[in-house]
């Protein structure tokens, strides 16, 4: 049993974020509440503290903000119980720099996941080997805004079968 799935527009990265909460959140399966899209930070001007990093004075006003109606609610880290491989990084051994491309943007934006069921044989080459030996799309040579992402995918037990 194993599972893929296919992600468009999960990487967005606010200014000095290494990755995005999404991307995060797949590949490690959670996101900390420091993370400026976790929902406890998203929005405001400093990180929200974990609790279990915050001292008894901040916890005290924290509680009596949460019970007089202050603030947003708190939800925790998130987790998913599961971790992910991005089959590019697998395939390729590396990132994909991007997988579109504007007049002033550039980014990796869309990826195909992977669980352990299942072994990544290849993935569909792209047209580029670095984001700026490419140009900016849609265009008349690919009409999407997106570059297409492919992965031959097998159970990983048929793998373990034929060896």
């Amino acid at each position: 049993r194993g599972g893929a799935w296919g992600e468009g527009d999960g990487e967005y990265r606010p200014e000095g974020v290494e990755r995005s909460g999404v991307y995060q959140l797949l590949r490690e399966g959670a996101l900390e509440q420091a993370h400026p899209e976790h929902p406890d930070s998203f929005g405001r001007q400093e990180p929200v503290k974990p609790w279990r990093g915050m001292t008894a004075e901040e916890k005290k006003k924290a509680a009596f903000n949460k019970r007089n109606g202050r603030g947003a609610p708190r939800v925790g880290p998130l987790k998913t119980g599961m971790s992910l491989t991005d089959c590019y990084l697998e395939g390729l051994g590396r990132e994909v720099p991007m997988t579109t491309k504007t007049q002033d943007w550039a980014g990796a934006i869309d990826y195909i996941w992977r669980d352990s069921g299942l072994r990544c044989e290849r993935v569909l080459e792209l047209p580029f080997q670095e984001a700026d030996e490419f140009w900016p799309i849609p265009d008349r040579w690919y009409a999407s805004d997106h570059l297409a992402l492919g992965a031959d995918l097998v159970w990983a037990q048929d793998v373990e079968d034929m060896e």
